[in-house]
């Protein structure tokens, strides 16, 4: 779950994703304007939190807002200033959401039922789907489709009898008709559209150094570019079961295009520092594998001290090991002195180390392997 230690306010955009959660660290008055300053919702702590819509116009009569609660709100205002939404906190894990509708004359109508119960009803109509099982259930994520006239939220809840599993269900509010149903589009469709964005400035980066380099160079490179699309897909693939979802399909989840955008930007980064050209000389510095393996050394005359800490695999196996290794030419050996484990690393083109690692078990999570090629990258 995405947590937020204070209010995402997006208003330039036509939609608006912002990440639910409770806030620590409560003020006695807490303010949310709108994007025009026209109006702003008032909090304020009185043994319990109460609120209040107060129009900067003297003739505009206040409006107070029916909630008293231990927990101030987050509220969120659409970009045409027509729909606020209340995010109430409601216990350990668990929150809901309150509507309310300004048309133009600054007059507050609050929908009847809470958002949560409209979406159970709807989940509901499904006779395998039983509210009672779940727990910590909320929404993780809303957005405003100025354009559709909808609001696209995400509701999750953890199942009551085993742990690890639950739900997470995009959905949609129509605001002109009132009905619940589920989400046409939604957060995980801008993220795709922004993975394609950073995946076209990828393919430009990777054009770029194959310009640079001679057939040899440009074969090993495709065969790594192969090798670390496979490590991204699977990466981003498992990263949803990691999360606890369990999504049909991993593709309609914001975790699956947020990872896929994060390592396809980091390797737009690596492509950069691939030849060697823009990294400073000698062999102190920070090395990255590309598939989830860091590397950094600080030499000191025929020493160098080195940690490493690697994730592989869907499931983030982790591994992390340091030490010091003997340097000699353009070999480095480690050897632990209290166990059989032996690394090697072996520098080439003034930039590059391979390691080779033997029997290095004990320094990470089953099948974690620090071998592998590694790339300076300042």
């Amino acid at each position: 779950m995405n947590r937020l230690d204070t209010w995402r306010k997006l208003f330039a955009a036509e939609v608006i994703a912002l990440a639910i959660s409770g806030i620590a660290g409560y003020a006695e008055e807490m303010h949310t304007d709108a994007p025009s300053h026209a109006f702003s919702i008032i909090q304020t702590y009185e043994g319990n939190w109460h609120g209040k819509i107060h129009f900067e116009q003297p003739q505009k009569e206040d409006v107070e807002l029916t909630y008293d609660c231990p927990w101030p709100a987050e509220f969120i205002i659409s970009p045409r200033e027509d729909w606020i939404i209340q995010i109430q906190k409601t216990g350990s894990g668990d929150n809901t959401g309150f509507l309310y509708r300004l048309d133009s004359a600054h007059r507050v109508w609050q929908m009847q039922k809470d958002l949560k119960t409209l979406c159970f009803e709807f989940l509901g109509r499904d006779s395998n789907f039983d509210e009672n099982a779940f727990y910590h259930t909320g929404f993780e994520e809303l957005s405003f489709d100025a354009k559709k006239g909808l609001l696209v939220m995400t509701l999750r809840g953890s199942s009551s009898k085993k742990s690890g599993e639950g739900f997470n269900e995009c959905l949609q509010y129509d605001l002109k008709t009132g009905e619940v149903g589920e989400a046409t589009s939604g957060p995980e469709s801008d993220l795709q559209r922004e993975f394609e964005k950073v995946d076209a400035a990828l393919n430009d980066e990777y054009k770029k150094l194959t310009a640079e380099l001679n057939q040899r160079e440009v074969s090993l490179l495709k065969e790594r570019q192969r090798q670390w699309i496979k490590y991204r897909d699977n990466t981003a693939e498992g990263k949803p079961f990691f999360n606890g979802q369990h999504p049909d399909d991993p593709k309609t989840t914001m975790d699956y295009w947020k990872t896929m955008t994060s390592l396809t930007q980091e390797r737009k980064e690596f492509l950069a520092i691939y030849s060697g050209k823009n990294v400073a000389k000698g062999i102190s510095g920070k090395y990255t594998d590309s598939l989830g393996g860091d590397l950094e050394i600080s030499q000191k005359g025929d020493e160098l001290k080195f940690s490493i800490s690697v994730v592989r695999g869907a499931r983030a196996h982790t591994g992390q090991m340091e030490g010091t290794a003997k340097l000699s030419g353009d070999q480095a050996v480690f050897r632990d002195d209290n166990g059989p484990c032996e690394v090697t690393f072996k520098f080439s083109d003034g930039h590059i180390v391979e390691l080779k690692g033997k029997d290095t078990g004990e320094y990470g999570e089953k099948g974690v392997s620090f071998d592998g090629l590694y790339f300076k990258t300042d």
